[in-house]
């Protein structure tokens, strides 16, 4: 599979979920760059190395990220990309990041942990998952 593959596998995901929400373009790209700083705490909690300070803003920004994507409102309402270029340039480096973690994991158990079609897999059992009710869970994809 290619990247590019893998990467509108997973959009399509997101879509079959109903998870767009009716939100344009940028109202969805800018909530998905707040789930990215969700994700991002939530697997900076699996290791070890912060420092008490850094730890401490880890778990706030985790939280603050987390009820900020849940608050669809916020999103319907205002959500924009300040800058296309800007935005494409660092979405690279977050990509090469997150294979060089993946890639890491690979050396550590001498398993071949393919990140990509990890996000394949997880991204269509999500579609059968649904979309979560407030009631039951907080809303994410």
């Amino acid at each position: 599979m290619h990247t590019h593959e893998a990467q509108e596998a997973i959009f399509e995901s997101l879509v079959a979920r109903d998870y767009t929400f009716g939100l344009n373009t940028e109202q969805l790209t800018a909530r998905q760059v707040c789930k990215l700083l969700e994700e991002a705490c939530e697997a900076a909690k699996h290791v070890e190395g912060f420092s008490g300070t850094t730890d401490a803003l880890i778990d706030k920004l985790h939280d603050a990220a987390r009820a900020e994507f849940n608050d669809l409102t916020r999103w319907q309402s205002y959500g924009r990309i300040r800058s296309y270029a800007g935005l494409k340039a660092e979405l690279p480096d977050v990509a090469v990041t997150l294979a060089n973690t993946a890639e890491a994991l690979t050396w550590a158990d001498e398993y071949a942990f393919d990140v990509m079609a990890e996000g394949v897999r997880k991204a269509a059992a999500d579609v059968t998952r649904g979309v979560r009710k407030a009631a039951e869970a907080e809303v994410q994809p």
